[in-house]
């Protein structure tokens, strides 16, 4: 990553707040009643913060039951998406993030 003050950024750069380039969502609240080990019919697969390591860690992802498919896909993340730790119990995970 290349750390450029936004003053000394080259003429052909648009500079602009990333609310205007990005869209920011921070996913889903669930009940504990609402997880499932593996996934079964009408479940979505959920990204926890220990997924997210120097790469995405996909062989214990956590299913959810009971999220609509409006919620599904306004959450879900794509091919080009950004994933980042934003808040965590551990102040050495916030920031962590995957792209």
């Amino acid at each position: 990553m290349i750390n450029i003050p936004y003053n000394q950024a080259p003429k052909s750069w648009e500079i602009a707040p990333l609310e205007v380039i990005a869209n920011f969502n921070s996913g889903i609240t669930w009940k504990k009643s609402q997880e499932l080990d593996k996934n079964e019919d009408s479940s979505f697969p959920v990204i926890r913060v220990g997924n997210v390591q120097d790469y995405l860690e996909t062989d214990d992802l956590l299913y959810l039951l009971g999220i609509t498919d409006e919620a599904f896909e306004k959450n879900k993340a794509s091919k080009g998406s950004t994933i980042y730790v934003g808040s965590n119990g551990s102040q050495t995970r916030i920031g962590n993030a995957i792209y």
